[in-house]
């Protein structure tokens, strides 16, 4: 019996393949595994060589298919979601990695969306430190008292080093399991954007959270295409918009959002004749871009215009949920902050920058969101159109 410990494999998944693989040539097979304390556990065998491939099943699923039966793949551990199988020989059928790309995509963007913050955090910190500094050496403030660290600070530096270097393994993986699909890698999708802001035929525009605004988007977009700049692509983010100077057209766009989408939906509004420009890779804001050109009346995607006002009122919903509670919890530290001023438990109120800074922008998300809301809600009952 020998046991292997591997912290972070589900980061890894090729390259612990490889290694499995490479055990059972030592005459180490793979016995267990051990999610939590991530203990790999093997027995002694006869040396072979395995060919390993770990897999994700969907929820509630706890066999593998006929096809990869057939194909000589073997369960060797099944632990959750978790599947390890084993084969042989070089199979024609592999076990497909969608799954574990969607698992994936969804860590990433966890991670993502938490790193965004943390480098928010650092940023507004960078912002303060000068002033701190310079109010240190008026004698206004103790520096050495201003910056000591925390315990809970240190923490949270050693969680925002640790969520960045998982991010980079989880995007690495990603990249590995979309070049074994024989499919373009988010590599290459970047390289692809870079390429196009570097063609003079090109004229690209940014709208950063254009998503709180989606309605003056769209409408932004169709006068674009009415000045001859039609919309070639936008970026695999979504905030970079690529134009190529062309003729005039009249193109209808809609801003989608659904919190859940399968097959079905793309195909169906494709066969409709809208083409698919964007669709975001997250699972809370899922936003998806359509365009239709037209000539003379005006395409619309939804016959029902309750479907339209539902929608909007979807997104105000989330928005709420995200932003409602998160200000009244950085109004809560201003107040206290400012209350231990007075009170001169404390020299200075840099701390409350951060908070004031954070407050101002999430408003500013939630309002025109809620703007977002009232216009769509008013263009129905007076109008009646999407």
């Amino acid at each position: 019996m020998k046991r292997v410990t591997k912290l972070f494999w589900s980061f890894n998944i090729i390259k612990i393949e490889t290694w499995l693989g490479e055990m059972s040539e030592e005459g180490y097979v793979l016995e267990d595994i051990n999610t939590l304390t991530r203990e790999f556990i093997f027995k002694k065998a006869t040396s072979k060589k395995l060919i390993y491939k770990i897999d994700y099943l969907e929820k509630g699923n706890k066999n593998i298919s006929n096809t990869l039966k057939y194909n000589g793949w073997n369960t060797v551990v099944n632990k959750g979601r978790w599947i390890f199988l084993c084969n042989e020989n070089q199979a024609s059928i592999n076990p497909s990695r969608e799954n574990l790309l969607r698992r994936n995509k969804n860590i990433k963007i966890m991670l993502g969306a938490f790193g965004l913050y943390c480098c928010f955090y650092l940023g507004t910190i960078s912002i303060i430190m000068p002033s701190t500094f310079l109010l240190g050496a008026l004698g206004s403030i103790d520096i050495k008292e201003s910056f000591s660290f925390s315990t809970a600070q240190i923490v949270f530096f050693l969680i925002l080093t640790m969520n960045l270097y998982l991010y980079y393994k989880i995007n690495k993986l990603n990249k590995e399991l979309l070049r074994e699909k024989d499919s373009k890698s988010e590599y290459e999708e970047i390289m692809n954007d870079f390429n196009l802001e570097n063609d003079s035929e090109v004229i690209y525009k940014t709208r950063l959270g254009w998503i709180y605004s989606p309605d003056k988007t769209m409408d932004w977009l169709e006068n674009m295409e009415l000045k001859g700049y039609n919309l070639h692509k936008i970026s695999k983010i979504g905030s970079t918009f690529y134009f190529k100077k062309g003729s005039p057209r009249k193109v209808k766009y809609i801003a989608d959002y659904k919190n859940k989408t399968d097959n079905m939906y793309y195909e169906i509004y494709k066969q409709d004749g809208w083409k698919l420009l964007y669709n975001s890779f997250g699972n809370i804001f899922k936003w998806s871009v359509w365009g239709k050109e037209y000539e003379d009346k005006i395409p619309k995607m939804y016959s029902d215009v309750e479907e339209i006002k539902k929608q909007a009122k979807n997104v105000l919903i989330i928005h709420s949920l995200l932003y409602l509670p998160l200000i009244f919890i950085e109004l809560y530290i201003i107040m206290t902050d400012i209350s231990n001023f007075i009170n001169k438990r404390i020299d200075s109120l840099s701390i409350s920058i951060l908070s004031i800074v954070l407050v101002i922008e999430f408003s500013i998300f939630y309002i025109n969101i809620f703007r977002y809301y009232l216009r769509t809600k008013k263009r129905i009952e007076e109008y009646k159109i999407p």
